[in-house]
C-alpha cells in the first residue's frame, strides 16, 4: 500500500504529539493526538458517525519493518485517546490500514497481522462501543501475503472489505463480507492478462451497490486504474479512462455517484488523480497539482455529495514536505491550505472522513527528527 513504507499494555504511558500552528483560512487546524512511548506512531484511515464519534486506526512501534502492533484512537468531540485494540496471539507485526463505522457504537477495522512464520494474513477487529475483539477474516490458501485494505460498513451485518493476495508469480484482488456473524469471500472479476491486481479502496452506498478501486498490470507493464462495482450477487470491472494510474480510496454518497482519487504517474513522476463516476461512465477530472511540488499524491477522499467531495494526501518538493487537501464542488476542485506541526520534516494525511461539507477530520502521520508521531486536523 502506498501509505504504508513502512498494544502496549494499558498501563504505559502516552505522549501528546506535538502541534502548533495558526488556523488555517480555511479553517482546517491542527487537533493534538496520542501516541505510544516508541519511535513510529501513525493514523492510516478513519470515520465518523457525528461530530463527537470519530475512530482513526493505524499501528505503532519501531522504525523497522517488524515490530507493530495495531493502534485506534477514538475521537469525542473534545480529544483524541488511545483505545486498547487486540492483536493475534504469536503475531509480530499487525497492521490497520482501514476503517469504517456504522453508528457511534459499532467500526470495522482491517488490515494485516503476520506470526512468527512472516507470512501476513487477513486481519479485522470490531468494536462494539467498549472493547475491540478479533474475527476470522478469511486469507486464501498458499502465497506470500494476504492485506485487506480498505472497509465500508452500512450495518452491524453489513460489511465489505477488499484487498490483494500475492502468490509466487501474482496478484489477485480480494473481497470478502461480514453478515454480522463471520466472513465470506466474494471472489473479485480478474482482468484480462493481468499478472499484478489489487484493490486499495472499497466504498457502499448500499448492500447492492458497492465500488473498489485499485490498479492492475501485466508483467512489467504500467499500471492501470481499476474500479470495479459489487451489485449483492457478482462483481463486474467498470471502464477506466487513462493508464499509467493507481487509485488509492473512493466514495459513494449514492448509488450513481463514486469519486475515486489516487495518482498518475505512480512509477515515474507520481501527480494527483481523481475520477468520477456519474452512474453510467467513469470521467477524469482536473485534481490540482500543488505549485512547486516536484510529486503529489491523494490517498483517500470521502463526498457528502456527487458535487462535494474533499481529499487528501501529500506533496513533495524542497522539505519540508508538507500535507494536500483537495475540496470538489460544482467548480472544480480546489486546494485548500492546511497546517502541519512546527518542526515537521515530513507530513501526510492518509484518512478523511467527512459529515457535511464543512465537518470533515482527516488523519495521518508526520517526522521530527527520528520519530513519526500521529497527526491529526479538523476543519
Amino acid at each position: 500500500m502506498v501509505l504504508v513504507a513502512a498494544v502496549l499494555p494499558a498501563a504505559v504511558a502516552m505522549s501528546v504529539a506535538p502541534v502548533m500552528a495558526a488556523p488555517t483560512t480555511t479553517g482546517w487546524t491542527l487537533v493534538p493526538t496520542q501516541n505510544r512511548p516508541v519511535p513510529e506512531n501513525q493514523l492510516t484511515a478513519d470515520s465518523c458517525t457525528s461530530p463527537t464519534a470519530c475512530t482513526a486506526v493505524g499501528f505503532s512501534g519501531p522504525i523497522v519493518t517488524t515490530g507493530h502492533r495495531t493502534l485506534a484512537e477514538r475521537w469525542d468531540g473534545h480529544a483524541w485517546k488511545i483505545q486498547k485494540t487486540a492483536n493475534p496471539k504469536g503475531a509480530t507485526e499487525n497492521r490497520l490500514l482501514g476503517v469504517s463505522c456504522w453508528s457511534a457504537h459499532g467500526c470495522m477495522a482491517v488490515g494485516t497481522s503476520a506470526g512468527a512464520t512472516n507470512v501476513p494474513r487477513a486481519l479485522a477487529e470490531r468494536w462494539n462501543g467498549t472493547t475491540w475483539s478479533l474475527l476470522a477474516a478469511k486469507s486464501p490458501r498458499g502465497g506470500s501475503t494476504t492485506v485487506l485494505e480498505g472497509v465500508s460498513c452500512l450495518a452491524v451485518n453489513m460489511c465489505l472489505a477488499v484487498g490483494a493476495h500475492s502468490g509466487a508469480t501474482s496478484t489477485v484482488p480480494i473481497a470478502e463480507r461480514w453478515n454480522g456473524k463471520g466472513w465470506t469471500a466474494i471472489s473479485p472479476a480478474l482482468p484480462p492478462h493481468t499478472t499484478f491486481t489489487e484493490f486499495r479502496g472499497v466504498s457502499c452506498a448500499s448492500a447492492k451497490a458497492c465500488t473498489a478501486v485499485g490498479d492492475t498490470s501485466a508483467g512489467g507493464s504500467v499500471a492501470r486504474p481499476l474500479a470495479e462495482r459489487w451489485n449483492g450477487k457478482a462483481w463486474k470491472i467498470q471502464p477506466m479512462p487513462g493508464s499509467s494510474a493507481q487509485l488509492n480510496g473512493v466514495s459513494c454518497p449514492s448509488t450513481t455517484a463514486c469519486t475515486a482519487v489516487g495518482i498518475v504517474n505512480p512509477t515515474t513522476k507520481p501527480a494527483v488523480l481523481a475520477e468520477h463516476w456519474n452512474g453510467k461512465a467513469w470521467k477524469t477530472q482536473a485534481a490540482i497539482k500543488p505549485a512547486g511540488s516536484t510529486t503529489s499524491f491523494l490517498y483517500s477522499v470521502s463526498c457528502v455529495a456527487a458535487t462535494f467531495c474533499t481529499a487528501v494526501g501529500q506533496s513533495t518538493g524542497p522539505p519540508p514536505e508538507p500535507t494536500l487537501a483537495e475540496s470538489l464542488t460544482a467548480m472544480g476542485w480546489k486546494i485548500q491550505p492546511t497546517p502541519n506541526p512546527a518542526g515537521a520534516t515530513d507530513s501526510y494525511l492518509a484518512g478523511i472522513s467527512c459529515l457535511r461539507a464543512v465537518t470533515c477530520r482527516a488523519v495521518g502521520a508526520f517526522f521530527s527528527g527520528a520519530t513519526k508521531s500521529t497527526l491529526a486536523e479538523g476543519d
